[in-house]
């Protein structure tokens, strides 16, 4: 009886200990989670950037070879 009164106990002390643990590991894991989404976010604006900046390479590359083609029947 006396184990059976200490083991209860015990758990009554550990139990709200280990529900603290578990509310910060998902506050962490939130914090982590929202700054994975903010440089995922980053990386999209990034990705759109440069193929904006590709489109606008081929787009000058084609106005050039059409000037190009233009000479040269001159």
């Amino acid at each position: 009886m006396r184990k059976m009164i200490l083991t209860g106990l015990f758990l009554f002390i550990i139990a709200p200990l280990a529900a603290e643990e578990i509310i910060i590991e998902e506050a962490e894991t939130d914090v982590k989670l929202e700054k994975a989404e903010a440089e995922l976010d980053y990386m999209k604006e990034k990705v759109d950037f440069y193929k904006r900046v590709v489109r606008s390479v081929q787009r000058e590359e084609e106005e050039l070879k059409a000037l190009k083609r233009i000479r040269v029947r001159k």
